[in-house]
């Protein structure tokens, strides 16, 4: 499984840059993980907050040995899945709840060497990709191989295959990403019979695998990518050069879009995480200037560093991260993971408006108030109860979630009339 891997995986290049220092406001915001106790020689499921850099260890599971890049959580249930080893040939897959550390299942599976495992938010739904040898190795430096697109059911290692694509046959390492408003998959790949250095971005359709659409070679190396199913973009690492790297959006059609002008020497692979509902990207990256790794947490709907921690990793490395988006799952896909509150004393006050503006009656702990319209798609964010609406905005129903500093959220529903 790991030569599989290494064969058909590309590796993440790493390049040299400066990084700034930042202070920004303060967010709570919680990554689930893997950190090895060296002194326990034990791996520990625990709960990571980026910003003060702290660890609450919420499992320990007394196995040293797990297989990098191998994690995923479920938005449906907030199970964290990921894959051990004991001898390097045969594999567990291990769910834990990602709230309490408790340990849901454990499945043995000898032939389940998927990475870029990504989540429908809508169906709960698990598509990955699997690299298939097609020639024998003994007369060839190096095997040929084909990629399959499945489809997975973790808590029973079950593995079906939708389609095998022959267009590509390496992945670039953590760059899938999985568009729930369309069901599409995309992912940076390359096809090294035709050229070893051209990536492209592939977007394949989650029900059939086919290959929807491909862009032309990528401008730029790409070393990771998140989706923003709440604006309907994806963003990432870029290698802009010989020896700097910058968070970067791309479209469609392959076209960069740099997020910041601060440059980073690397970023660790598995440390990397994205927050649906505040759309926060948080990753461990390093400063090449004193050489030392740091954790950022960055906003990137306002392009603004929320934190930027620097962190001892031999003392405090925890991978395989992965961000719980059940809230996000429930209130936007009408999921029932997460109960969402609707409040009878919190009105919309005119409703249905008339007008360019209405407000929040009964509110409590206000926070913030993100409008989106039927589709999904975030229109705006207010910061006091008064909405001021844009005088762009069209007849039609809207979706409010009204953010309180107890915690909780109030899901509301408004009708613009013009």
């Amino acid at each position: 499984m790991k030569n599989l891997y290494t064969i058909c995986f590309c590796t993440l290049n790493i390049v040299f840059a400066t990084l700034t220092m930042y202070a920004g406001n303060q967010s709570d915001i919680q990554v689930s993980g893997l950190r090895f106790n060296q002194e326990l020689k034990s791996t520990q499921f625990v709960m990571y907050n980026p910003i003060a850099n702290t660890s609450l260890v919420l499992h320990d599971f007394g196995y040293s040995t797990i297989l990098v890049g191998s994690s995923t959580l479920n938005p449906q249930n907030g199970i964290y899945y990921f894959s051990h080893s004991q001898d390097s040939k045969n594999y567990t897959l291990v769910g834990v709840n990602s709230k309490t550390g408790d340990v849901v299942s454990q499945v043995s599976t000898n032939d389940l060497a998927i990475r870029e495992t990504e989540y429908d938010f809508k169906t709960g739904t698990l598509y990955g990709l699997r690299p298939k040898k097609i020639e024998d190795d003994s007369n060839l430096v190096s095997p040929g191989y084909v990629v399959e697109f499945v489809r997975v059911n973790p808590a029973i290692a079950q593995t079906d295959v939708i389609k095998t694509i022959n267009e590509f046959d390496q992945v670039v390492v953590n760059t899938s990403c999985y568009n729930s408003n369309t069901g599409v998959f995309i992912v940076a790949a390359k096809n090294t019979k035709v050229s070893l250095s051209d990536i492209r971005l592939y977007f394949i359709d989650a029900q059939t695998g086919n290959i929807l659409h491909r862009t032309n070679p990528l401008q730029y190396q790409l070393n990771a990518i998140q989706y923003n199913n709440r604006t309907n973009s994806f963003i990432g690492f870029a290698t802009t050069s010989t020896n700097s790297m910058q968070i970067a959006s791309v479209d469609s059609n392959g076209v960069f879009t740099m997020l910041s002008d601060e440059t980073f020497a690397a970023i660790y692979e598995t440390h990397i995480a994205f927050d649906q509902m505040n759309s926060l990207l948080t990753a461990r990256v390093v400063n090449s200037e004193l050489y030392k790794p740091y954790t950022i947490v960055f906003n990137v709907e306002t392009k603004e560093f929320v934190s930027n921690v620097p962190v001892d990793v031999t003392a405090e490395t925890v991978h395989e991260w992965e961000i719980n988006n059940q809230e996000f799952a429930s209130m936007f896909y009408k999921t029932s993971s997460v109960e969402i509150e609707d409040n009878q004393e919190v009105e919309i006050y005119p409703n249905p408006t008339y007008l360019v503006g209405c407000s929040i009656k009964g509110i409590g702990n206000f926070v913030r108030a993100d409008v989106y319209t039927v589709n999904g798609n975030l229109i705006h964010t207010f910061t006091t109860p008064e909405l001021e609406l844009p005088a762009s905005i069209s007849s039609g129903t809207y979706t409010i979630m009204i953010h309180r500093a107890v915690g909780d959220v109030i899901l509301k529903q408004f009708a613009v009339v013009r």
